[in-house]
């Protein structure tokens, strides 16, 4: 229940929030020219008002610090929106990976309690907790480049903020679902281990870009200087799962690895006609009195 919860709520939530923006948008332009004219407009004044805040900061900040401000300011207004989707997750994950780092024994309790998911626990909102908790800096740092690599390219062949961030939450959630039923069934319970990270949904990335751009190269981590189309590449890093499901590896969590996969081929594969397009005609027929047609249907 906690996973189709989540599943509406993100995608009913992602609908409202871009029909919003959508009609908004096109209540103060009169052309597409004109709309994309207004944004960068906007956006650029956005950048001028930080800049010059930057410039009134008090005479006792030093300069180098004001600099700083303002090269941070350039480059964030610099990166396209999947970039900037991908910085503030990855902020999020950084501010939870932080707290990691406390090592009182209070917020360790609380760290364990609340940001691992344990299938026998009983809690089921640390499936969603979960994916942005990460203990060690390699483990926060392969994931973060995971979601910059993989979670951008997404983005953009989505070609929304609104989805994008519906399907990674579904993603995340659904992952960590897959891989509490599974553990209930194929592990002892005295040895079950706790999860956490956001690579069940990576994985859900990596597997919708692998179906939607099946030819674009990529490197292998673990092998330098070899790189792969996605149509290979993905295959074998599924492959590699299964086999450490079949030998019991728990140095990662292979069976949200698998998860996550699955729930990105099928994501683009169908599930986005009834999640997003389906969701969104509905939205629109209720709220605006009109029927439409989205999506790739007949």
């Amino acid at each position: 229940m906690f996973l189709l919860g989540t599943t509406l709520t993100s995608f009913g939530v992602a609908v409202a929030i871009y029909d919003y923006n959508q009609v908004r948008s096109v209540g103060i332009a009169s052309s597409i020219r004109d709309l994309w004219q207004r944004r960068i407009a906007q956006t650029q004044n956005r950048k001028l008002e930080l800049v010059r805040s930057i410039a009134d900061w008090p005479a006792w900040v030093p300069i180098d610090v004001r600099k700083a401000a303002t090269m941070v300011v350039n480059r964030w207004y610099n990166l396209h929106e999947g970039q900037r989707t991908a910085v503030a997750l990855m902020a999020l994950n950084g501010l939870v990976f932080a707290a990691w780092q406390l090592r009182t024994a209070r917020v360790q309790n609380f760290m364990y309690r609340w940001f691992t998911h344990h299938p026998l626990s009983g809690r089921s909102v640390t499936l969603l907790t979960s994916m942005f908790s990460h203990q060690t800096a390699l483990h926060f740092g392969l994931n973060m480049f995971g979601l910059w690599a993989f979670g951008t390219l997404l983005h953009h062949g989505l070609g929304s903020r609104e989805e994008f961030l519906a399907f990674y939450l579904s993603a995340g959630v659904a992952s960590g679902w897959a891989s509490h039923m599974l553990t209930l069934r194929t592990i002892a319970h005295a040895a079950i281990l706790p999860s956490l990270g956001a690579s069940g949904a990576l994985f859900a990335c990596l597997g919708a870009v692998a179906i939607q751009r099946p030819d674009l190269h990529v490197g292998l981590v673990f092998v330098p200087g070899v790189d792969l189309p996605l149509k290979h590449a993905f295959p074998m890093m599924v492959g590699l799962d299964l086999l450490g499901v079949i030998r019991g590896w728990q140095m990662f969590d292979h069976l949200s690895h698998l998860g996550g996969s699955l729930y990105g081929l099928l994501y683009v594969a169908g599930a986005r006609e009834v999640l997003w397009y389906g969701m969104m005609e509905n939205y629109i027929r209720i709220k605006h009195g009109l029927a439409v047609k989205t999506g790739n249907k007949d």
